[in-house]
């Protein structure tokens, strides 16, 4: 017969004293489950406001060696960073001038993208209404050039449509996009070359404008899909230029290193960045729209202000399940 009773009868762990002691909800259960929340509530403080700065620096910077800007979303290892941007304090002015179109758009984008980011549609170029809700941008998905139309639904709720151009925006390749628009249908050129038709779909709603929109670059209003990479040129029009007109436009801009004017008629703002330094982004066009680049970050952000399901989504669903699920239940247990 064995008479070793620590074998027979072993000494409890810790672990399950503290368990029974919980769930007997006594003194030193209470006590333990107040440090476990107390524990638990500073984590999350800390895990949610890391890394302190309330008011992050706008990492926007002019390029050294030529007329451009920098947008450095994504580009650091850290996944805290919100990149940078440059908007239009003032609503964008169109000052009528020739022959411009109701319902009608023009963008030309000199561009050249430092990734090919895939967990978010990041935004190169984004408009807003004067709530700064979104309502068309141009962007990246992957190597891949994204248009996003935020259009009245059926039911008159908004809907949104999609459409674009695949594997023209490749890592470190500089790229010169123009997009036009009417109410026949969008147009893609690259290099002043037409590569792809979408037919009855209008970036602009008819009689519209984009003027009265704000203008952002290189992020959305909520400030959560910054673009890595620098444009060296935007110019927006409120008509639909012609295939003629593209391919003059962009043998201009890309004649010299001085950055081409167009100068043509319809034209609502042109930044060819040649100040290369200060807050300001003057508009060459004429029609007084500036673009200012803010010291720190500051966006409108909304809760479930625009909410898409992505990706990205799926680590914060289990962070909230493994993370405040416990602590829940550590609460409950302490309070009861």
């Amino acid at each position: 017969m064995n008479t070793d009773q620590s074998e027979e009868y072993p000494e409890r762990s810790i672990t399950s004293r503290l368990l029974e002691a919980i769930l007997k909800n006594d003194r030193e259960g209470s006590r333990v489950l107040a440090w476990i929340c107390l524990g638990m509530t500073v984590g999350f403080f800390v895990v949610g406001l890391w890394p302190f700065n309330l008011f992050p620096k706008n990492n926007v910077a002019w390029l050294p060696d030529r007329n451009g800007l920098h947008f450095p979303g994504g580009e650091t290892r850290s996944g805290y960073s919100a990149g940078g941007f440059a908007f239009t304090p003032k609503p964008l002015t169109a000052p009528r001038r020739g022959a411009t179109e109701e319902g009608s758009l023009s963008l030309e984008m000199w561009v050249r993208p430092s990734l090919e980011p895939g967990n978010g549609r990041f935004r190169i170029v984004s408009f807003s209404s004067e709530s700064r809700v979104e309502q068309l941008f141009v962007g990246q998905w992957r190597s891949h050039l994204l248009v996003r139309i935020l259009q009245a639904g059926g039911s008159g709720r908004p809907a949104e449509r999609e459409i674009g151009v695949d594997d023209v925006l490749k890592a470190g390749e500089p790229r010169f996009i123009t997009i036009t628009s009417d109410r026949n249908g969008t147009l893609f050129y690259l290099e002043g070359q037409p590569v792809k038709r979408c037919d009855n779909v209008s970036l602009v709603h008819w009689p519209g404008s984009i003027a009265g929109q704000h203008l952002m670059l290189g992020n959305s209003p909520e400030g959560a899909s910054a673009w890595p990479g620098e444009i060296y040129g935007l110019a927006i029009y409120d008509q639909a230029l012609s295939a003629q007109q593209v391919l003059e436009s962009y043998r201009q801009w890309t004649a010299s290193v001085r950055q081409a004017r167009p100068g043509s008629e319809g034209i609502v703002a042109l930044y060819d960045f040649s100040a290369k330094s200060g807050p300001w982004i003057q508009d060459a066009s004429g029609s007084s729209n500036p673009l200012f680049i803010p010291t720190t970050l500051r966006f409108n952000r909304k809760a479930l202000s625009g909410f898409r399901f992505a990706g990205s989504h799926v680590g914060d669903i289990f962070v909230n399940i493994f993370g405040f699920a416990p602590y829940g239940f550590c609460l409950a247990l302490w309070l009861g």
